[in-house]
């Protein structure tokens, strides 16, 4: 799902993460992967759930905070939420998991 999800908001080509994306691409992701939460949850496995779940949080302050201020960053002075501390720890797992079982590749 995470392919389908990616590639489709124009991220993802040949199962390799285009690097930086784009406003729009981000956008798409971030709604599709909340829009289809509780279905990218039913089929996570056991060992990245917490990671995934974190990820699914974040993407939802950034929505919510997208949706006040603009869609690109860089076009307010209001700054993006930081990260928090489970969504940079879920970063490992979840890019681990991409990479060995799913064939991801990061520029």
């Amino acid at each position: 799902m995470v392919i389908d999800v990616n590639t489709r908001a124009g991220y993802m080509v040949d199962l390799t993460y285009v690097n930086p994306p784009t406003p729009a691409m981000t956008k798409q992701v971030i709604l599709e992967a909340i829009a289809r939460r509780d279905e990218i949850m039913s089929i996570t496995p056991p060992e990245i759930r917490d990671a995934m779940a974190a990820e699914l949080a974040y993407y939802q302050v950034l929505a919510e905070w997208a949706n006040q201020n603009g869609w690109d960053a860089l076009a307010t002075s209001d700054s993006v939420p930081p990260p928090p501390a489970n969504f940079l720890a879920a970063l490992g797992p979840l890019t681990s998991f991409q990479r060995t079982q799913c064939g991801i590749k990061f520029q």
